[in-house]
């Protein structure tokens, strides 16, 4: 999903990243309200087809909005930086699947994007502010 997300972006520009954000809360709340158990259906090529499709979809939309973001920053090493930060930080948290369950994970999941939105928002605001019109 992270190489196909890649090409997508090398070969599309998304002009309003809002949208991508919008379609990566859906997949996160999809992902909690559709249960795992749900995919349980025959023939097994369709299940796997869409478990990966269900699973992998956030991840997806998620690396089409930092492919985009970072080939379109002035500060490349910051925002690899920043990825890398939030690697580390999403990876540990994987771990509270095994307390709260897989479901519930992708509440914080949401949280953490949420709070890249904002500071995407923020950035956003500020260098309109700057730039004259």
């Amino acid at each position: 999903m992270v190489l196909l997300a890649n090409w997508l972006a090398a070969r599309f520009r998304v002009r309003r990243l809002n949208w991508l954000f919008v379609l990566l809360f859906a997949t996160l709340a999809l992902n909690y309200l559709l249960p795992i158990k749900a995919l349980l259906i025959d023939p097994p090529l369709l299940r796997y087809a869409l478990a990966i499709v269900l699973l992998f979809s956030p991840i997806f939309c998620a690396n089409l909005i930092y492919s985009n973001l970072f080939r379109d920053t002035p500060q490349p090493s910051t925002a690899f930086g920043a990825n890398l930060l939030g690697a580390m930080i999403g990876g540990a948290a994987e771990y509270l699947a095994l307390y709260f369950g897989y479901q519930n994970l992708m509440v914080f999941a949401g949280l953490f994007y949420a709070l890249a939105f904002l500071v995407f928002f923020w950035q956003f605001r500020r260098a309109q502010a700057v730039t004259p019109p």
